[in-house]
């Protein structure tokens, strides 16, 4: 009887070898038999030869003894998975409800759901969960829950703060706070309100209303040149911005309809009956047992392997970036030149345009006038404040090669417009303000991995140094 169970689970092993997949699976065995499936099999034949092993080896008594047993546990065994492929072949899949990351907010339109959890693939092929606390904050490194004895840094951007492209701990706000203890040995606490989507009128609407509980020190805007003068001028020409009865700024419009849910804004708002999606697909539940199995223990498994591999083609990709001659500064720009008859508020491109016309001025003081509000009450609330310039990945050599065709630049092509640089630059100039340029330095850093080939928004390396910097200007200039 030992040998007969034995020899039942060797060709179990051989059945899963020899029995479709119906995955592609990463790597094959002799291009046949996807990798997670070889294993399977071979633990079920190595399971089955030790025991037809053991059925020439032990005495007639134990033998009876152990398949007895054996037999019992294989009969219950193989009764409860036919019932369980006879209820998958004749049940529907659950419905899963993915929980909403962000949910609608009176003032910010939108802003991250309290006590929510949900897991992002970062640009590295790795999955990284973020949750927020009770009152919507991203749990970075700690609580965010005003330290009476701490500095506090209240850090004010858009996606580019938020961070999703990396793990909550790898912020530049983290690495900013943990570089001014290290270098001060005082203790320091930052509250990062770093949102997907926001503009030079949220951070305004954000530092009224989250500075007087948290009570900053100091308060740092993360000006992103991409795309938040774009934003604002979208608000404002959307007619989404809320005034008062005295006609001052109180709010933003609703951001997320009724009957949609945002889990991720690299996707957008999603239909809730779109987002009611099932655990596992129709067609492999009601395939039976086998096939979910598949989905839920192979598929998985799949999935790694071939986002490491993809990484690893990334980096191999960078490297090769690494190998052309790239200039930043070249007064040829032809992408510059292409954005010369679009108007600023048409795309957020051509705010690096060669010059800009008269209304495409009064359509950018929008933000320079937002952000001058709230660079006033930050200071008639007697706090400091840093603006940090942050400038698009393809303004630096070698960095976001991977997202150059979309905006019509050759491989070895900069931005060479420096635009929207030079607007913020003014601003901080005629009022006396503390500013962080970081396009001279992310240039000198051009052979690190700031941005994601890929992807706009920046890497591990690219939080890490702008942390860095950050600290390095707050340590020197603010006593």
């Amino acid at each position: 009887m030992l040998l007969a169970i034995g020899l039942v689970l060797v060709f179990a092993g051989i059945a899963v070898v020899i029995y479709p997949t119906g995955i592609a699976c990463g790597d094959y065995f002799w291009g046949i038999v996807p990798v997670p499936y070889a294993v399977v099999a071979g633990c079920l034949m190595l399971a089955g030869s030790v025991i037809v092993l053991l059925s020439r080896v032990l005495v007639i008594r134990a033998i009876k003894a152990i398949a007895q047993r054996l037999l019992v546990s294989i009969i219950s065994l193989v009764v409860s998975l036919v019932l369980l492929d006879i209820g998958l072949r004749l049940t529907e899949p659950p419905f899963v409800y993915p929980e909403p990351f962000y949910i609608n907010h009176d003032r910010l339109s939108y802003f991250f759901a309290p006590n929510a959890s949900h897991r992002f693939l970062l640009p590295n092929m790795q999955y990284a969960r973020f949750e927020s606390d009770d009152q919507g904050f991203i749990i970075r490194d700690g609580s965010n829950q005003p330290d009476p004895d701490a500095h506090r840094i209240l850090f004010l951007g858009d996606s580019f703060l938020e961070g999703a492209q990396v793990r909550p701990e790898e912020n530049l706000s983290v690495v900013a706070i943990n570089q001014l203890e290290e270098r001060t040995g005082e203790n320091y606490q930052g509250l990062n309100v770093g949102v997907s989507g926001y503009s030079l009128v949220h951070y305004l609407l954000a530092y009224r209303e989250f500075s007087e509980a948290f009570n900053p020190e100091i308060v740092v805007i993360i000006a992103y040149v991409g795309n938040d003068f774009w934003d604002t001028i979208r608000l404002v020409q959307g007619d989404r911005l809320i005034v008062d009865d005295q006609g001052n700024l109180a709010g933003i419009e609703p951001g997320i309809a009724e009957g949609y849910v945002v889990a991720d804004f690299s996707r957008g708002p999603i239909p809730l009956e779109e987002v009611r999606a099932t655990i596992i697909p129709r067609d492999k539940w009601r395939a039976g047992l086998f096939r979910t199995l598949q989905w839920i223990l192979v598929r998985p498994a799949c999935e790694r392997r071939e986002l490491a591999q993809e990484w690893e083609a990334q980096l191999e990709a960078f490297a090769d970036d690494l190998s052309h001659e790239q200039q930043a500064g070249v007064e040829s720009c032809r992408f510059c030149q292409a954005q010369a008859n679009i108007p600023v508020s048409d795309s957020f491109d051509a705010i690096f345009k060669p010059v800009y016309t008269d209304e495409d001025i009064r359509q950018l003081n929008f933000g320079i006038g937002y952000l001058s509000e709230l660079v006033d009450e930050i200071k008639s609330d007697g706090r400091r404040v840093l603006i940090v310039i942050m400038p698009v990945n393809n303004q630096v050599p070698n960095q976001g090669n991977g997202t150059k065709p979309a905006h019509g630049l050759g491989p070895d092509e900069v931005i060479a417009s420096r635009g929207p640089q030079d607007l913020l630059v003014e601003l901080c100039v005629s009022n006396d303000l503390d500013c962080l340029d970081l396009l001279p330095i992310f240039i000198d850093h051009q052979n690190e991995l700031l941005y994601w080939r890929n992807e706009t928004h920046l890497a591990t390396r690219g939080h890490e140094l702008t942390g860095e910097l950050i600290a390095e200007y707050i340590n020197q200039q603010f006593p």
